[in-house]
């Protein structure tokens, strides 16, 4: 082997042990995948309903010949409705019967033969009188008439028939209106609806004395 040869293996052997010699590398992790934010989701609008509006404006009061209007479960809630619309904004409502004979708060009054305050002593059937009871009432309060004796005895048609919960009970503290007409039911107020009522009545009584009651809510007999 010539000088050059010898030289060149020299330099062969001599790389192969300085590249064994040389520390492996540490490999470099690869980047851990950055995950994607998570989808935030757009709240819904919140629903802001519109003030209700109070106008201050008397609107009419009706009243509902309820023994003889029958009405699907639909029209009903309607009715339910449109009177705690009246109630809330003028002074009070009840649907008019289907013939259109209507009533005003005034006339309502007007039409009423006894309003008063107090409280239920007794309830009966009345005797050979289907749909009516006798109800003996302990009055704390008149108001139309003025006054009265202190306890009443009345045979009223049944507001149960219409409306089981204006059911008729010993022991109710209430506001009694007994309509002149005689298939008309007696109309009773208890707890806040007290209060509501009394308000309206006292604050129209004066109007009402100079109202007359109209014909169609005047009929004693059939």
């Amino acid at each position: 082997m010539t000088d050059p040869d010898e030289d060149l293996v020299r330099r062969a052997i001599r790389a192969i042990g300085d590249e064994a010699a040389r520390p492996e590398p540490i490999p470099t992790p690869a980047p851990e995948p950055i995950p994607a934010p998570e989808a935030i989701p757009t709240p819904a609008p919140e629903f802001v309903p519109a003030p209700v509006r109070d106008t201050g404006t008397a609107g009419p009061w009706w009243r509902t010949r309820r023994t003889a209007v029958a009405v699907s479960v639909a029209a009903a809630a309607c009715v339910v409705a449109v009177t705690a619309t009246l109630l809330t904004s003028s002074g009070g409502g009840r649907p008019a019967p289907q013939d259109g004979q209507g009533q005003t708060l005034p006339q309502w009054i007007s039409c009423a033969t006894t309003i008063a305050v107090g409280d239920v002593a007794t309830v009966r059937p009345t005797p050979s009188k289907a749909g009516h009871i006798t109800v003996t009432f302990h009055v704390t309060e008149w108001i139309k008439p003025g006054k009265g004796e202190r306890q009443v005895t009345l045979d009223v048609v049944d507001p149960a028939k219409a409306d089981e919960e204006k059911k008729v009970e010993p022991g109710q503290h209430a506001l009694i209106v007994v309509p002149r007409r005689y298939d008309e039911e007696l109309d009773i107020f208890r707890g806040a609806e007290l209060n509501a009522y009394r308000a309206r009545v006292t604050s129209h009584l004066a109007e009402a004395a100079h109202t007359p009651c109209p014909a169609f809510w005047s009929r004693t007999r059939p």
